[in-house]
Order: C-alpha cells, then structure tokens, then sequence
C-alpha cells in the first residue's frame, strides 16, 4: 500500500511539473507568434505609407540630377552618399514631410565635400506639402542653404529654386 501510495503522488507531481512546463512552452509558443504577427502587421503598414508616394525618391533625384548636370549617388569616405554632386552644390533630395532631415544631410554632406549645401523638397501634394517648403525656406534664409522645389506638372518632373533673399 505504501508504494502504492508513493508511485501515485509521485506520478501525481510529475504529471504537475510535465503540465506546468507544457504552459510554459505555450506560454511561449503564443508571445512568439504575437511578436510574428506584429512584424508583419508592421511590414504591410510601412509598404502602405509608401504605396501613398507617387514615386520614389530616386525617381526625382536621378531626373533632376541629370538635367543640372550632377552627380547620383556620390560615395564618401564615411560610407554616406550624396543625392545629387554638382560643381557647386551637394544637394540632398526628400519629400516635403521630411524637410529637416533634408537640411541636416545637405549641411553634413556640403561639410565633407566642401561645397554649398542644398535641399531639393519633392511636391507631391501642394495642398499638404506647401507648409515644409516654408519651413525650410525659413531655416534656409537665416542659414544660407540653397532651396530646390521638385514637382510634376503635366505628367513631368520639373525643378526650380527658391529665392532665399
């Protein structure tokens, strides 16, 4: 009787620690998929917000780098690379939306390759867009930063240069 009794609870707490692992291993099993399903929850959502472009940054920049006659894509020491390299300017291309990390990029790079810094702000919705473009006029008149407003008119890319003064 007493093995008996002895086997059973010792069955008893084996069969408890077994059940507590087997809940620890879902536990698991449960946060790595959540974690998972996050990761692509957020992948879709950043393909969204950048299906609402109506092309891409090296769109603009290769077209407009070539009609000024520039550069693409300048490698630096530093691994960093240049938008657009001309004879004056290091010219840094972005949306509108992200017009101060236009100005800190164009400032860095016109550091390295001693020449003017300037932000190219692509327009793709006037309405919206407009209000960067003031901002950056703003820091580029108090700082002597070049502004290029980038923009499709009639289905083409065109350019022109903000005055500053």
């Amino acid at each position: 009787m007493n093995g008996f009794m002895f086997d059973f609870f010792f069955n008893l707490i084996n069969f408890t620690m077994l059940n507590n692992k087997i809940r620890a291993i879902k536990s698991i099993l449960i946060l790595i998929l959540s974690i998972i399903v996050l990761i692509l929850l957020s992948l879709l959502l950043i393909k969204e917000l950048e299906a609402k472009r109506l092309n891409p940054e090296k769109y603009y920049q290769g077209i407009i780098c070539d009609k000024i006659g520039g550069q693409v894509e300048v490698r630096q020491f530093d691994e960093t690379r240049v938008d657009c390299l001309t004879e004056d300017y290091a010219i840094e291309f972005d949306f509108a939306s992200k017009w101060g990390e236009c100005v800190g990029q164009a400032l860095y790079y016109s550091i390295i390759q001693k020449k003017a810094p300037m932000c190219a702000l692509i327009i793709e919705d006037k309405a919206k867009d407009e209000k960067y473009m003031d901002r950056l006029l703003h820091i580029a008149r108090n700082y002597g930063i070049r502004a290029m407003r980038v923009y499709i008119k009639n289905g083409s890319v065109k350019y022109n240069y903000e005055d500053i003064r």
